[in-house]
């Protein structure tokens, strides 16, 4: 919330607070001078919190001294190309043990062909009703950089 807008409720609620504590009477001259009083002083308070908001520092960046950024050469896009993995390959197994999910030998061979590049420590094997299959952790090879294409 902004400050002039707590700072009227505050200013409101003290107000209403001291004329509610006070019996039902007359006021004198004197009662309307504290009640005076005391709003310019509620109002001064209020006006010393706006002000203090508006002298804040903005910080904004400098744009001297600012290079542009230089293109990546291509021989960094090609290394970051060669870590993207096709997701079609994304295979999921029922085991005994539950769903695996792994990066097919089978379908990386063919469609990325770069296997012996893939972390050897990556390599999976699940027993299935279907037979042993053999792949890649995804969660592994994330790990170690490597990602899947968008589909």
């Amino acid at each position: 919330m902004s400050r002039k807008f707590i700072a009227t409720i505050l200013v409101a609620s003290i107000a209403i607070t001291g004329i509610s504590a006070v019996p039902a009477r007359a006021l004198s001259g004197e009662d309307t001078a504290k009640v005076l009083f005391g709003l310019t002083a509620l109002f001064m308070i209020g006006k010393a919190i706006d002000d203090h908001d508006d002298r804040r520092q903005v910080y904004t960046p400098s744009t001297k001294n600012q290079t542009k950024p230089r293109p990546l050469p291509d021989r960094v896009k090609r290394h970051n190309r060669a870590r993207i993995l096709p997701a079609e390959c994304l295979r999921k197994h029922n085991t005994w043990d539950g769903r695996v999910r792994m990066l097919g030998r089978k379908c990386l061979k063919r469609e990325y062909g770069n296997l012996s590049r893939l972390p050897q420590h990556c390599r999976v094997s699940a027993q299935t009703d279907r037979g042993m299959r053999h792949g890649y952790a995804p969660r592994c090879l994330r790990e170690n950089g490597y990602r899947l294409s968008q589909r």
